[in-house]
């Protein structure tokens, strides 16, 4: 649960949309994995961990993304959710060097709204 909560954190908090440490928080070998440039973010109103499952040395995180309504929005680099709306993403969790860390996903960073405005993002 740690390790999901901490990576929550970071994300919603603009983590991925500056440089950092893949290490802390990805299962992934040096060298091997290259985070794509992000053109397009999700606006995050909140979320919520629905279910953890462990099974041997791995787990399912189902996570509820509520987003915000952007039909009032004028930024240039958010996906289009004009009403809200909700998502379920499923992150694996797995154990790496005697930690806790997520395999990494392509899937796009997701933000609350007040984190994206303090960044100045337009």
């Amino acid at each position: 649960m740690d390790a999901i909560q901490h990576f929550l954190k970071f994300e919603l908090d603009g983590g991925r949309l500056k440089s950092w440490t893949f290490g802390k928080y990805l299962a992934v070998r040096d060298g091997e994995y290259d985070e794509p440039g992000w053109d397009v973010v999700a606006l995050i109103e909140s979320y919520k961990i629905q279910n953890l499952s462990c099974s041997g040395e791995s787990c399912t995180a189902r996570v509820s993304f509520q987003f915000v309504p952007t039909k009032t929005l004028t930024f240039k680099d958010i996906f289009s959710h004009p009403d809200g709306g909700t998502e379920i993403v499923e992150y694996k969790i797995v154990q790496s060097n005697s930690q806790w860390l997520l395999e990494p996903s392509d899937a796009s960073p997701k933000v609350y709204l007040s984190t994206y405005k303090r960044l100045g993002r337009k």
